[in-house]
C-alpha cells in the first residue's frame, strides 16, 4: 500500500485547496475554457516528464526497469469516479446491489465505474455521469484500483516516423491499475504539471485550481482534483517493465500512456503520453555482428549467396530489401541496418565478387558451297566444349576450334566453357620481426600461434628468423586443431637469418587453429608491441598465442611472420551455351577457279602467323590480299610468276576475328576464310 506520509501531505494541503472559490458545489468563480458561463468542466490528464528523468526514481536491474509515474490533472475540473453495483466476471456482467466479493472461479470481479462530469451553469454546478471502465480490488494494496490506468513501454524510434505509437516496442509492462487519489498539488510538486508550451503550472496560473477539494483517496469513490497529481512510485507493485534476455544495453525511449483505452472524458486526449530518452546500462552488451557473413565472398556467375541477419525486428538492406534473409547474385557491396532490441545497428559490409565464365567472343563460318565443313572458333581461355543443342544434346568436340561435320544447310552449334579462376594471394601482418623487442624463446617452452579461418584458405608460407648464433636444419612445421591434434605437417629446411618456410597447409573454416613446430625451433619471437588480432578481412585472423597473459599485459608473438594466404581456386561453368552458326550459302560473284584446289592456309585458326601455299596459274599477274570483315585490306601481295608458291602471312598486329583471303588470277577469284584468335 502507499506509505503513510502521502496521506499526511494530502490532508495538510486540503486546507489550501478547499479555500479555492471554485468547487464542486459553487460555480461562481469557476472559469470555462471559452470564457462563457455554461460549459463542462472536464479534467485533462497528463504524464509528468520530470519524475521520469530522475534516475533514482526509475531504477534498473538486470531483466527489469522500475518506473515512477505521476499523472497530473491540468484541466478545468476534477477527474471523479464512483463504483456502481455492476460487476464483471469474465464475459458476464452481473447487477448486485449487495456487492460481490469474488467470482465463481475465486478471482476478484471488475466493478464498473461511473465518471462524474461537472457542468457550470452560471453560478450553479450541475453533475452528470457517464460509464468509464472498471475498478478491481487489489489484495496487496488492500483497496480498489481503477483498471488500465497506465501503460509503460520501452521503444526504438523509426527514422521518419514521428508517431511513437508506431515505434518498435522492445519491452512493455501490463496495463496497470491505479488507486486514483490526490497525492499532492502541482504547487508542491513543482514542474510535474506542465502545459503544451512546457510552462510550469501551479495555483497562480491554473483556472479552477483545486476544484475537487484535493481530498480524493482510495475507496469506491476516487479521483484527482484540478491542479493535483496522483503518483505511483517504483517500489509499488506493478511499477515495472520486464526486460527480456534479448534486450541489450543502449539508448531507448521510455513511453508512458495514461488512460490508454480512452475510458474517461477529458478536455483533450492528445497529451496523454510522455516519451523520454532512457539508457539501459544493466542488461546485455550490444552484439558484435548482426549478419551471418561479412568480408569477401566469391561466386560463379549464376550462383547465389544467402546471407541473413542473426537478430532484429526490422531490416533495411542497401538493396532495398526488408526481409531478414537475402539471396545475392550480383557483384557489389552489401550491408543492412538492423533494428534490434538493443538499437539500430549497421552491419559489417559483405563484398561479393562474381566470376564470369560465359563465352563472349565466338567466330562463325560461312562456306560458299552446296555442302562441306565449317570451322567455328572462340577466344575463350577455359576448357571448351561444343554441342548440337543449347541444353543437353551431344558433345561434338572440345577445344577452341571446332570443325563441323559435313553440312548442306545453315546450322547452329553451341559452345560452353569450364574455367578455373585462381585465388588471390595476400600477406598478413606483421610482415617482419622489427616491430618489437624479442629473441629466441626459452628452450623449456615451445610456443604456438592461434588463428581463425573465415573461409577455405591455403597457408602457403611464413617467414621465420634464425639468429646468427643459431643453427640451420630441418624443422617439422605442424598445423593443429583447437584441441591440439595434428592436422597436417611438413618438413622444411631453415637456414641462418630470414627464411620463408613453404607449408601449403589446406585450412577449412574454423576457430582456434594452432600453428607450431614439433620441437623447439630456436626461432626468433617478439614480446613487445604485440597487438592482436592480426587480420586479413574475410580470410584469416591471428588472435593470440599459447603464452599470452592478458592480466599481466604480456602478449607474445611466436616465430611465424608475414603469413602468405592463398584464397581458394574457383571452377566455374558458363551459365548458358553460346550459339555459333555455320552458314551455307551460294556466294554470288565468287568463282572458285581451278586454283582453289591447290590453295592451303595453315594453321587456321592461328595466333596471327599463317602460311600460304598455292599453285599459281600460267599468268603474268596474280593478286593476293587479306581483308577484314569491313572490307579493309590488311595484307596484300602481287605475284608475277607461275607454279608452286609459298609465303608467310603475319597478322599479329591485327585483332582477333575473321579475315578473308582472296586470290585473283586470269579473271577468276578464290576466297577463303581465315581466323585470327
Amino acid at each position: 500500500m502507499r506509505v503513510f506520509f502521502t496521506f499526511f501531505i494530502a490532508c495538510c494541503m486540503v486546507l489550501s485547496a478547499s479555500a479555492q472559490p471554485c468547487s464542486t458545489t459553487n460555480g461562481t468563480n469557476c472559469l470555462c475554457p471559452d470564457g462563457g458561463q455554461q460549459c463542462q468542466l472536464l479534467p485533462d490528464l497528463t504524464v509528468a516528464r520530470d519524475i521520469l528523468l530522475e534516475a533514482d526514481l526509475n531504477p534498473e536491474i538486470d531483466g527489469e526497469l522500475r518506473v515512477s509515474v505521476a499523472t497530473p490533472n491540468i484541466g478545468y475540473g476534477p477527474l471523479e469516479v464512483h463504483a456502481s453495483y455492476y460487476f464483471v466476471c469474465g464475459t458476464d456482467t452481473v447487477y448486485s446491489p449487495g456487492g460481490m466479493t469474488t467470482c465463481s472461479d475465486g478471482s476478484f470481479p471488475r466493478q464498473l465505474i461511473q465518471q462524474t462530469v461537472y457542468r457550470k451553469n452560471g453560478d450553479e454546478i450541475i453533475s452528470d455521469w457517464r460509464w468509464a471502465g472498471s475498478m478491481t480490488y487489489h489484495p496487496t494494496h488492500g483497496h480498489m484500483h481503477v483498471d488500465d490506468w497506465c501503460r509503460f513501454s520501452l521503444r526504438i524510434p523509426i527514422d521518419g516516423e514521428p508517431n511513437p505509437f508506431n515505434w518498435i516496442v522492445v519491452a512493455e509492462g501490463a496495463k496497470l491499475g491505479f488507486c486514483l487519489m490526490d497525492y499532492g498539488s502541482c504547487e508542491y510538486y513543482n514542474g510535474y504539471c506542465r502545459n503544451a508550451d512546457d510552462e510550469i503550472l501551479n495555483n497562480t496560473n491554473m483556472p479552477n485550481y483545486g476544484m475537487g477539494g484535493g481530498e480524493y483517496s482510495c475507496g469506491f469513490s476516487q479521483g484527482i482534483s484540478a491542479g493535483w497529481t496522483d503518483i505511483y512510485h517504483h517500489y509499488l507493485d506493478g511499477m515495472d517493465i520486464p526486460i527480456g534476455p534479448d534486450v541489450c544495453d543502449g539508448d531507448y525511449y521510455l513511453m508512458i500512456e495514461v488512460d490508454p483505452n480512452n475510458n474517461f472524458a477529458e478536455t483533450k486526449d492528445d497529451n496523454n503520453i510522455m516519451v523520454v530518452p532512457f539508457t539501459l546500462t544493466e542488461q546485455n552488451p550490444k552484439p558484435a555482428s548482426v549478419i551471418s557473413a561479412s568480408g569477401d565472398v566469391t561466386l560463379c556467375k549464376g550462383d547465389h549467396y544467402d546471407v541473413s541477419a542473426t537478430m532484429g525486428e526490422q531490416f533495411i538492406w542497401n538493396t532495398g530489401d526488408t526481409t531478414a534473409a537475402v539471396s545475392l547474385t550480383q557483384a557489389g557491396e552489401y550491408y543492412v541496418t538492423v533494428i534490434t532490441p538493443c538499437e539500430a545497428i549497421a552491419s559489417d559490409t559483405l563484398r561479393i565478387q562474381v566470376l564470369d565464365a560465359d563465352i563472349s567472343e565466338t567466330i562463325g563460318d560461312t562456306i560458299c558451297t552446296t555442302s562441306g565443313v565449317a570451322t567455328l572458333s572462340t577466344t575463350a581461355d577455359g576448357d571448351v566444349s561444343w554441342y548440337d543443342a543449347p541444353i543437353g544434346g551431344n558433345l561434338l568436340g572440345i577445344g577452341n576450334t571446332f570443325v563441323t561435320p559435313e553440312i548442306n544447310t545453315t546450322t547452329t552449334y553451341y559452345v560452353e566453357q569450364t574455367k578455373l579462376f585462381g585465388g588471390g594471394i595476400q600477406f598478413n601482418e606483421p610482415h617482419n620481426n622489427t616491430f618489437g623487442n624479442g629473441g629466441v624463446n626459452s628452450s623449456q617452452f615451445n610456443g604456438r600461434m592461434i588463428f581463425d579461418a573465415m573461409q577455405p584458405i591455403t597457408l602457403k608460407s611464413v617467414k621465420v628468423y634464425v639468429p646468427a648464433d643459431g643453427s640451420a636444419g630441418e624443422h617439422l612445421f605442424e598445423l593443429y586443431d583447437s584441441e591440439g591434434n595434428v592436422l597436417q605437417d611438413t618438413l622444411v629446411y631453415i637456414g641462418i637469418g630470414e627464411s620463408r618456410a613453404e607449408l601449403n597447409f589446406e585450412v577449412l573454416p574454423g576457430t582456434n587453429y594452432q600453428l607450431g613446430t614439433a620441437e623447439h625451433p630456436g626461432f626468433w619471437r617478439t614480446n613487445t608491441n604485440v597487438n592482436f588480432p592480426y587480420e586479413l578481412e574475410g580470410l584469416v585472423s591471428i588472435t593470440g598465442s599459447s603464452y599470452d597473459n592478458p592480466d599481466a599485459g604480456n602478449y607474445y608473438y611466436y616465430y611465424f611472420y608475414d603469413w602468405e594466404i592463398a584464397e581458394p581456386d574457383y571452377l566455374c561453368q558458363s551459365t548458358e551455351r553460346t550459339p555459333v552458326t555455320a552458314v551455307v550459302e551460294n556466294c554470288v560473284g565468287i568463282t572458285q577457279a581451278s586454283v582453289a584446289a591447290n590453295v592451303a592456309v595453315f594453321p587456321n585458326p592461328s595466333n596471327g602467323i599463317f602460311n600460304l601455299q598455292a599453285t599459281l596459274p600460267n599468268s603474268l599477274t596474280t593478286h593476293i590480299s587479306i581483308s577484314d570483315m569491313t572490307g579493309k585490306i590488311v595484307w596484300q601481295q602481287t605475284i608475277n610468276t607461275a607454279g608452286n608458291y609459298t609465303t608467310p602471312i603475319n597478322l599479329s598486329a591485327q585483332g582477333a576475328g575473321i579475315y578473308w583471303l582472296q586470290i585473283e588470277s586470269n579473271g577468276e577469284r578464290y576466297v577463303q576464310k581465315i581466323v585470327r584468335y
